[in-house]
């Protein structure tokens, strides 16, 4: 599993100095590369030593992502983009589209993108 090398949530339990301290996390459960075991707190939980380590990533189309398990073994970042801490590796994998072959990013998976943006492809038969 990949280490946590830097978190910019200040206002979580875990967060040491920019250190994740809360051992394992979990990465997308809402769709959107953000932390989901912050918690909230200004009091100091930190379990010892024990560096964050990016458990399961819910971002299946990440190029990083592997069967629900990050492969950026390099060292993961968590940045703040306005209230959330994101995976700053976080980059959408293209997926060929079948009806006209062109590659693209699925809306779903564009932070920017509105409902209205959806991009659908044909079902191959």
């Amino acid at each position: 599993m990949p280490q946590i090398v830097r978190c910019e949530e200040t206002n979580c339990r875990y967060n040491e100095a920019a250190a994740c301290r809360a051992g394992a996390v979990t990465i997308g459960v809402r769709r959107r590369p953000v932390c989901e075991s912050r918690s909230r707190s200004v009091v100091q939980s930190a379990i010892g030593p024990v560096i964050g380590t990016v458990e399961i990533c819910h971002m299946r189309r990440c190029v990083h992502n592997e069967n629900s398990l990050c492969t950026a073994f390099s060292g993961v970042s968590l940045v703040m983009r306005g209230t959330d801490p994101h995976c700053a590796l976080f980059k959408a994998a293209e997926v060929p589209l079948v009806a006209s072959g062109e590659t693209k990013l699925p809306a779903e998976l564009d932070e920017r993108a509105r409902p209205s943006r959806v991009i659908k492809a044909p079902l191959a038969s």
